[in-house]
């Protein structure tokens, strides 16, 4: 009896599974809650049920996704620090050293042990004629920006405006490697997800629950019916 309850349960979850690929294709393509629910055969409280699990495993994937290339842009754009670091300093040339006076450029003073001035260097600085290229400068002012998003020191705020120029929505954002997960609502997370799928289906031009953008111009559903009957 067991082994029969074990093969139900095992099957249960495998059609489970198959349904929530199923609902997430669907969901991708803009087919409403309603629709996948009755295409399913199922309550719309099981189709909300499959969203949220859908929701939760893309924000997970997100995620890591996000923090191993993260990881990887830190690197590169530390090795390009140091290498617009060393340029600088191959950039400086014609080098005159000032010798400490205190100590006689030796470092030292005899019975006193270091020179106090030069800190036991026996010399106080280096004049360059030519201070160096100011352009490997900026390159490392521009990678430390860079780095500093990554390690999400900049917030970006980011707001949703509607078509009537109220905000509906608006929450801060890290710029993260183009990461746009992160701190999103589940709308915005299926949202994103509708999106990037009309994109690879070389259908930019829908919206959710197969609305049409016209004009720059969301046209609800129900605006397209008021509107023909209007012409009618």
């Amino acid at each position: 009896m067991g082994r029969i309850a074990n093969r139900q349960e095992n099957a249960k979850k495998a059609s489970m599974r198959e349904r929530r690929r199923r609902v997430e294709t669907a969901v991708c393509k803009g087919i409403p809650q309603w629709q996948i629910a009755r295409m399913e055969g199922v309550d719309d409280s099981t189709i909300c049920l499959d969203l949220k699990v859908i929701r939760k495993e893309w924000t997970k994937e997100d995620e890591e996704w996000g923090k191993s290339h993260r990881d990887r842009r830190i690197k590169e754009f530390e090795q390009l620090r140091r290498d617009a670091y060393k340029s600088f300093d191959r950039s400086k040339r014609k080098a005159t050293v000032v010798p400490c006076q205190t100590c006689g450029g030796k470092g030292y003073i005899p019975d006193n042990g270091a020179c106090p001035i030069c800190e036991g260097k026996g010399y106080l600085r280096t004049e360059y004629k030519v201070a160096g290229d100011s352009k490997f400068l900026a390159e490392v002012r521009a990678c430390t920006i860079e780095i500093a998003k990554l390690e999400s020191l900049y917030p970006d705020k980011k707001v949703q405006v509607g078509v009537n120029g109220k905000v509906e929505h608006e929450h801060k954002h890290v710029v993260m490697n183009g990461n746009p997960y992160l701190n999103a609502s589940d709308d915005d997370v299926l949202e994103i997800w509708k999106q990037m799928e009309r994109l690879r289906n070389g259908n930019g031009r829908g919206t959710m629950n197969g609305d049409r953008v016209i004009e720059g111009k969301v046209i609800k559903k129900k605006e397209k019916k008021e509107k023909k009957g209007k012409k009618a």
